[in-house]
């Protein structure tokens, strides 16, 4: 049975989805009453066996910053190269770290091997097997059916993330390919790709110290990291788009946040961000109208005076052409203005301009 979880393992690192049910069968071979596996980044992401002793509201990710804290410290500073007890690696005189034990034993783990391993990427795996009461403690002889499978986990992991970083790395050269300056970000913002048209057009707002994106305009560079924080890449239907004015010897550009959604299991990979940055050069001739009303969430009479605008309209030509008053027009704008997070006509127009040619619509 072990040597078929061992080569189940080796699938799971091509097909995530995998995960679940070879939790599942570490737990039947192991008498466990739970099995899980989790990586501690920006966003947690998980996969848990069908059975389950702590509830799900309960699970260790969910516990706070401290907790998570401790075991990426133990990851950089204490690396561990096998399973282990709990009671056997954790320092049981911190506070915080009895207060998790005890909270496991009210919900009725009384027993618990896991094992921490830090990624190529930065981020940290754990993955852990509880007991409750009436499956007893883990004996040395189930910890070491447990570890049978350890460098076989780790060679998992290992893959997946190596494969995580080759399908990012293909991403921005794809996007090369149509001649679009991408970088690609993890979820916490760190930068872990870009193409060469990228690093000539906009490689001076790489911040090499961080290895994060950093705009030398704060409106923009505000708007980008808000845009991360709040997880809009991560999370959202539709393209961020950010607009950025002419700074010194750096043409006026937009900078285009596109959502890569991975698989609901991809534990060692999860969900990146390309961004496109494009330069505003003054020759296209305005987005589709379907396209600003999906991308910015645009009422048909705003993408139409959008439109307007984008080919070089002034607003009270653009009025005229609508058939509508200036006044009306201005009320158009000024919502427009908010759901484009722009200021003036000049961002508004370059940015309006720089949308079509990310997603490759033209105007007909």
């Amino acid at each position: 049975m072990i040597e078929e979880i061992a080569n189940r393992l080796h699938e799971a690192a091509f097909t995530p989805e995998l995960w679940p049910s070879l939790l599942d069968s570490i737990c039947n071979a192991t008498l466990s009453g739970a099995g899980c596996i989790y990586t501690l980044g920006h966003k947690v992401r998980a996969a848990h066996s069908s059975m389950r002793i702590l509830p799900p509201e309960r699970d260790r990710w969910k516990r706070g910053q401290k907790l998570v804290d401790m075991m990426t410290w133990h990851a950089y500073n204490k690396p561990m190269s096998r399973f282990e007890r709990t009671n056997d690696y954790v320092n049981k005189s911190l506070p915080y770290v009895q207060v998790y034990m005890d909270e496991d034993q009210s919900h009725g783990v009384i027993d618990e091997v896991g094992t921490i391993l830090k990624l190529p990427t930065g981020e940290v795996v754990v993955a852990a097997f509880d007991r409750n009461a009436e499956q007893g403690m883990f004996n040395d002889a189930v910890v070491g059916i447990i570890n049978q499978l350890y460098p076989d986990f780790t060679r998992a992991a290992l893959v997946a993330a190596r494969l995580g970083e080759k399908q990012v790395h293909n991403m921005v050269e794809g996007m090369a390919s149509l001649n679009l300056p991408c970088a690609a970000l993890a979820e916490n913002g760190r930068v872990l790709a870009t193409n060469a048209l990228f690093e000539c057009q906009a490689g001076s707002f790489l911040n090499a110290a961080g290895n994060k994106l950093y705009i030398p305009y704060a409106p923009a560079n505000a708007q980008l990291h808000m845009a991360l924080s709040c997880r809009c890449a991560a999370k959202a239907s539709s393209i961020r788009s950010i607009a950025i004015p002419s700074i010194r010897d750096h043409p006026a550009m937009v900078l285009h946040i596109i959502p890569i959604q991975a698989s609901a299991h991809d534990i060692f990979t999860g969900s990146h961000a390309l961004v496109v940055a494009t330069e505003v050069n003054g020759k296209n001739r305005g987005p589709a109208l379907d396209l600003l009303q999906a991308l910015f969430h645009m009422t048909p009479k705003e993408a139409h005076l959008s439109h307007c605008l984008a080919e070089g309209h002034s607003l009270k030509e653009s009025a005229a052409r609508l058939g509508i008053g200036f006044g009306t027009a201005r009320s158009y704008l000024l919502r427009i203005f908010e759901k484009t997070d722009t200021h003036h006509q000049t961002g508004l127009v370059n940015l309006l301009n720089s949308a079509s040619r990310v997603l490759g619509i033209a105007a007909g």
